[in-house]
């Protein structure tokens, strides 16, 4: 009975941090992890990951702050997920642009396909 109303009240601050602006992740420890779990999945040192995953996520957060009000608060919501397991800009970021342009490529005229060439090949 009151599952709806629950599910809405715990579900309503998601909406409200990708409405009101990009919400903020811990990098390091998803660094961390994700460099911990490497390691443990291959034997082979994975020393360097730590830093590039720190590198490649500020890029990713700088990016999402400078185009966050091009993105629709319905993608913006559907993305950002601030409280899954290990938050990523560069998950948060792939999932808005490619929303993004999915929405664009159906909107676009189908480009009409080139005509086939049959016979001799010009010289």
């Amino acid at each position: 009975m009151f599952a709806p109303f629950v599910q809405f009240v715990l579900g309503s601050h998601l909406l409200i941090a990708a409405a009101n602006g990009l919400p903020a992740i811990d990098i390091q420890k998803t660094c961390r992890t994700s460099e911990h779990e490497l390691s443990a999945m291959f034997a082979n040192g994975t020393t360097d990951y730590f830093e590039s995953c720190m590198n490649t996520e500020t890029a990713a957060r700088e990016k999402l702050i400078e185009g966050w009000a091009t993105f629709s608060t319905a993608d913006r919501t559907g993305c950002v997920q601030p409280t899954v397991y290990m938050p990523s800009y560069v998950e948060w970021l792939t999932c808005l642009e490619i929303t993004r342009d999915a929405r664009s490529m159906r909107k676009a005229p189908p480009a009409s396909a080139p005509k086939a060439r049959f016979g001799k090949p010009s010289a």
